[in-house]
């Protein structure tokens, strides 16, 4: 009956013709039931229960509801409610296993609520509780995810791919020996893996220990010594050591044995990333466009289209502000809903690049409000870099740091934020802490030669010529065959010039 006069109690309620004929409308007995003894039943059951508070008497109505259509799933989901709040949970399990069978039955949001009571009640799956660990980690609260993981291994203290799991997250959290432990753990059980040997290999390498890094890796190259992806590791640490040339043998040597577009991809990012950090950035736009096209070859449109948000920054730094917009302009056009909320992405990459400080802080307010909308609650650090970059621009350096040591929290394995500090502090006048920061930096990428222009900058202000100088050089030798236009080797050759020319 309620289904025979919906339509027309909404036409005398002058509801919008187009409302009427667009918005989804199923009928009642599809949501609840055809059955009008199991109707009944469940009718008396919630008078039981919100009018009386009589859990026993409501039960009992929903079990002859379920009883006579054992297909209802809204009354299933109910009575498994019921029992557990009758402390009869195992009592539940049948009627939740049944509402999830015809879970098809309910309207969407009470379908999550069936499937979250139902994983409730499945406290040995596995699957679910490390589908929940990665949505956790997802959404950053990285304690419960850590927690689910533990639980899987008193479930099943076999599963020992989960090892792993909690070691990265451990590094994730700066707790660098806790992530050894679970490392090494699965490495015991699987010394034939060469993720064994990567996984602290890459531990040893974001904290600095380079030659135990090398030392893994090479581990990992003798099970399998054509894996080009370990012979790119050992290329970027040649290039974190200031082995240059040994750094491009590596990556010749990776590129000539790579037989598919993910190895020669793996290359081709390896080689942006040298000629990055050198400063010659033609170069690298080379590679990245070489990247894209192995990328295009295996990974989904979305994730291709995404990744050409990370080249909009350099375009910007090589003086091809043209081309930025160009190609943002291109992933605006073929992103489709939702995943068009991320083109603000794009905007702040390129507004931070031109220093543009207001324009970027227009696009940072739209990208946080797609994290809260989305609570892509992972993209955090990128928000808090980008905040602080605004704070710097404007020369409101304490705000920036405020932001740095935010991200710091969220990123401890993330070397450049030391580097980022330490600019802020040097910019106050606190030369001593900038340059504990700049040296935490360099104790991690040795001939990072941002940092090294930094803290000659630090030494200069403190007198200290021999130092700056030093520093100095060390920053224009790994610039050595930077691009013309590369701005940031022009300053460092002013500044030595300055020196120079002073003594």
């Amino acid at each position: 009956m309620i289904d025979s006069v919906s339509v027309g109690l909404k036409r005398d309620l002058e509801v919008p013709a187009r409302h009427i004929e667009q918005a989804q409308d199923l009928p009642v007995q599809e949501i609840q039931t055809t059955s009008l003894s199991a109707f009944r039943s469940a009718v008396e059951g919630y008078t039981a229960l919100v009018l009386d508070s009589d859990w026993q008497n409501a039960a009992r109505h929903f079990e002859n509801a379920v009883a006579d259509d054992p297909t209802y799933a809204s009354a299933q989901h109910t009575l498994f409610q019921v029992y557990l709040y009758l402390n009869r949970a195992q009592d539940g399990i049948a009627p939740i296993q049944a509402a999830m069978e015809h879970i098809y039955r309910l309207p969407e949001r009470e379908q999550f609520e069936v499937k979250s009571d139902y994983y409730f009640t499945r406290q040995d799956d596995i699957e679910g509780r490390a589908a929940l660990a990665q949505l956790l980690i997802y959404q950053d609260k990285r304690d419960e995810a850590i927690a689910q993981y533990m639980k899987i291994l008193e479930i099943d203290p076999e599963q020992y791919d989960y090892l792993r799991e909690i070691g990265a997250v451990y590094e994730s959290r700066g707790e660098f020996e806790e992530a050894l432990e679970y490392y090494t753990a699965y490495a015991e059980q699987f010394p034939d893996d060469r993720a064994s040997f990567t996984t602290i290999g890459d531990l040893h390498r974001n904290i600095g220990n380079h030659e135990q890094a090398r030392e893994y890796y090479e581990k990992a190259l003798l099970l399998d010594p054509d894996d080009v992806g370990v012979m790119v590791q050992l290329a970027a640490i040649e290039n974190d050591l200031g082995a240059y040339d040994r750094a491009l043998e590596q990556c010749e040597e990776a590129l000539a044995v790579a037989k598919t577009p993910q190895g020669r991809m793996a290359v081709y990012e390896g080689l942006r990333t040298y000629y990055e950090s050198r400063g010659q950035l033609e170069r690298a736009i080379e590679y990245i466009h070489l990247a894209q096209i192995e990328r295009e070859a295996f990974a989904p449109p979305l994730l291709v289209l995404m990744t050409r948000f990370r080249t909009l920054g350099t375009y910007v730094e090589a003086g091809h502000e043209n081309r930025a917009y160009e190609t943002l302009e291109t992933v605006r056009s073929e992103l489709a809903p939702p995943w068009d909320a991320f083109f603000p992405m794009g905007e702040l990459r390129i507004y931070l690049a031109l220093e543009e400080p207001d324009s970027a802080e227009r696009a940072l307010e739209d990208v946080v409000s797609m994290v809260q909308t989305f609570s892509y609650n992972f993209l955090q650090p990128t928000v808090l870099r980008a905040r602080g970059r605004i704070h710097e621009m404007r020369g409101e350096y304490e705000e920036a740091i405020l932001a740095y040591e935010e991200e710091l929290e969220l990123q401890p394995t993330d070397e450049a934020i030391h580097e980022l500090l330490g600019r802020c502090y040097r910019e106050l006048g606190d030369l001593d802490e900038a340059q504990a920061q700049l040296s935490q930096t360099l104790s991690i990428r040795p001939y990072d030669a941002t940092a090294h222009y930094e803290l000659a900058l630090v030494y200069s202000a403190m007198g200290d010529t021999d130092k700056a100088l030093e520093h100095l050089r060390t920053a224009l030798d790994v610039w050595s065959e930077a691009d013309p236009a590369f701005t940031p080797a022009q300053r460092a050759r002013a500044k030595l010039e300055e020196l120079m020319s002073a003594r």
